[in-house]
């Protein structure tokens, strides 16, 4: 049975397209994959990066960020806090994961608990 699976990345770049390549992985495997890039403005994506978003979206899945250079430059899908929340409601709770690096006091920390609040 597939499942949607959502994964937040508010870290460095090479982490989070590291990261895009696992949602592209979730969606090989019969997945629902999303991605979603936080505070993290990324360097124009290379042909190799930007065939793996293009895969997600064929497969049915997408690529969001918070950071709207990164809508510009590399095409994402741009998203508020507001509408991830929604977004994280509609995936699989129990495929979840949320991938936060807290080393600086500017991150963003999502709990399922700040997520029911979001109405």
């Amino acid at each position: 049975m597939s499942k949607k699976v959502c994964l937040v990345f508010a870290t460095d770049e090479e982490y989070t397209l590291d990261g895009l390549r696992s949602t592209l992985g979730l969606a090989v495997a019969n997945h629902y994959g999303y991605a979603v890039v936080l505070n993290t403005e990324l360097a124009p994506l290379n042909d190799y990066h930007s065939e793996n978003v293009e895969w997600i979206r064929d497969m049915e899945g997408d690529v969001f960020s918070t950071v709207p250079a990164n809508v510009e430059k590399n095409g994402f899908t741009a998203i508020t806090l507001e509408e991830l929340g929604q977004k994280m409601k509609e995936m699989d709770e129990k495929l979840l994961k949320i991938l936060l690096v807290d080393d600086d006091e500017d991150d963003y920390i999502i709990t399922r608990e700040s997520i029911e609040h979001i109405s």
